[in-house]
């Protein structure tokens, strides 16, 4: 039987019936296992996964399991979160459905911790995001303080190198009135 035959998933599905509704869906060239919307196992490369974490991986091992791997272009990725069902376990009910209900309570419980941890990156992020705003606020307060500054400066330069005879109305106003009162 291989991974990728829907006969293969039967009899996975069949073998773990004891658990409850299994749901399979088609998951990374493979199927995804789930229970109540929770991916718990996997089936990929003719081999049944289940997820772990550090309480339970040990058993995987004393079993001879391996984690879920594959491979990139330069290097071996292994996913630690899924290890494999040992042969002889599949075929053996009592102890694949004692297996898979492990790697359920597994799963709930991480996440159940998964909300936590993603409210406290999303709010790390929001205060991020926050901080970046106001430095680019202050970084444009600053820009026009200055253009502000050089706008008046330049003005102030234009006016000391305007000829003599080109004065702003005002003056010419002023100046005027200056001449007829000493006349």
């Amino acid at each position: 039987m291989s991974a990728g035959s829907d006969s293969y998933v039967d009899f996975v599905r069949e073998q773990l019936a004891a658990v409850g509704q299994v749901v399979s869906a088609r998951f990374f060239g493979g199927f995804g296992l789930t229970r109540d919307g929770k991916l718990f196992g996997m089936i990929m490369n003719n081999s049944l996964y289940f997820s772990v974490d550090d309480t339970t991986r040990p058993r995987y091992v004393a079993m001879g399991s391996t984690c879920f791997s594959y491979n990139k272009k330069d290097r071996r990725v292994d996913i630690t979160r899924f290890y494999a069902v040992p042969a002889e376990v599949l075929e053996d009910q009592d102890q694949l459905v004692e297996l898979a209900r492990e790697s359920i309570r597994v799963t709930a419980v991480k996440q159940q911790r998964e909300p936590k941890a993603k409210a406290k990156a999303k709010a790390k992020a929001k205060a991020k995001a926050k901080a970046k705003a106001k430095a680019k606020e202050k970084a444009k307060a600053k820009t026009t303080t200055k253009a502000k500054a050089k706008t008046s400066t330049t003005t102030k330069a234009a006016a000391k190198r305007r000829p003599a005879g080109e004065h702003s109305a005002a003056k010419k106003v002023a100046a005027g009135k200056r001449r007829k009162i000493r006349a």
